[in-house]
């Protein structure tokens, strides 16, 4: 029996060379059972989990780090797979992609599996951090490939959603890309502990979201206002919140505007977009403050309190704009009337999910404004 195990590389985020399994006092001894007798495993046995643990955290196609938990992967027998594991999951610093990653991920997300994938045994993922004197196991995972690819092709299905800038040609978010949106200031540090094992593992198993996701960014989306940074209801953070509306709540939420679609918080959220581009237009660039900068949180979580209130607001803003285009101004209040026909009264609170969904109808209309006005530049260009 070995007396102690052999230490892990400090790659896994702590200052020093740490065992996966330690017990140096006595506080921490049973039944008359000292040091790793209370884990007992052979010596040949435990060089060789080191060893393996070793090669992984220093072999960059096997690891990567989300949050505080380092991940170390590996395949049975088909090992080409770690390398497109990573590669889905991890932040790409050239937000590129290669030709065969794209083709596996256009095929994963249509429930596809490429045959390169199919009958290639099992594959193991560890998530593992830095505790005090030893290291913390976080999930253990083990699946066969093909059934693990079909269900990472599936979160990347949840989250398509219509971009906002017309040069994104493909959108795969990484799990750090995703993460970042519940952080304060946009930042990895403010990244909550303990929520990216979790939120892998959802991913891994098909199953729902962790349910605290969805409030960090709507906290966030409350909270913050737009800068260079983030945005309220930037592409990643719409893409995250449609992704767990769906998942978590059967919402079936579209990637691109749904004008068919009458749930009350997502025609609050369109009409909230449609007032404010009724502002923008109105005092062109002389705006100092938005409605969505002053009014954005309580519309979406009060309703009742704050839709009269901007609807009063609008109608000087539609005849500012009437006297400058009278078309555009037409087109704006045919557009709020058909919202507005639909809704019976303005709900006095918005439950989690609710504004979740408001948060979507908003963003989904805002992208529609700019998908129209890309394609009338375009064809005065022609």
């Amino acid at each position: 029996m070995a007396p102690i195990l052999p230490t892990i590389k400090k790659g896994i985020g702590g200052k020093n060379d740490v065992p996966l399994v330690s017990i140096n006092i006595s506080s921490a001894e049973s039944y008359g059972f000292e040091k790793s007798a209370n884990a007992p495993i052979s010596v040949s046995a435990a060089s060789a989990l080191t060893g393996a643990l070793n090669y992984l955290v220093e072999n960059p196609t096997h690891h990567l780090t989300i949050g505080d938990t380092k991940l170390l992967f590996w395949a049975e027998s088909y090992d080409p797979f770690a390398e497109i594991f990573g590669q889905l999951l991890d932040k790409r610093p050239d937000s590129g992609e290669s030709k065969e990653l794209s083709s596996y991920l256009d095929s994963l997300r249509k429930g596809k599996l490429p045959y390169e994938l199919q009958n290639k045994g099992r594959f193991f993922v560890l998530g593992l951090a830095p505790n005090s004197a030893r290291i913390s196991v976080r999930f253990w995972h083990v699946d066969n490939i093909d059934s693990l690819a079909l269900k990472i092709g599936k979160h990347f299905s949840d989250v398509q959603i219509i971009p906002d800038k017309k040069d994104i040609q493909t959108f795969n978010p990484s799990l750090w890309q995703l993460l970042i949106e519940t952080a304060v200031r946009h930042e990895s540090q403010n990244i909550k502990p303990n929520l990216a094992g979790p939120f892998l593992q959802s991913i891994l198993t098909g199953t729902p979201y962790p349910t605290s996701l969805l409030a960090l960014l709507m906290d966030r989306v409350r909270s913050e206002q737009d800068s260079q940074k983030t945005k309220k209801i930037g592409l990643y953070r719409a893409a995250f919140i449609k992704a767990i509306l769906n998942r978590n709540y059967s919402k079936e939420i579209t990637m691109s505007l749904d004008t068919s679609r009458n749930s009350i918080p997502y025609l609050l959220g369109r009409l909230f977009a449609v007032l404010e581009k009724i502002q923008e237009e109105a005092l062109g660039g002389n705006v100092n403050a938005t409605i969505k900068d002053k009014y954005f949180a309580s519309a979406s979580t009060t309703p009742r309190r704050v839709f009269p209130l901007l609807i009063k607001l609008t109608q000087n803003h539609l005849k500012k704009l009437s006297a400058e285009n009278k078309g555009r101004a037409v087109n704006k209040e045919k557009l709020l009337g058909e919202i507005m026909d639909r809704l019976q009264n303005f709900p006095s609170s918005l439950a989690l999910e609710d504004q979740g969904e408001f948060s979507i109808g908003y963003y989904h209309q805002r992208q529609d404004f700019f998908k129209k006005k890309e394609h009338t530049s375009t064809e005065t260009e022609d």
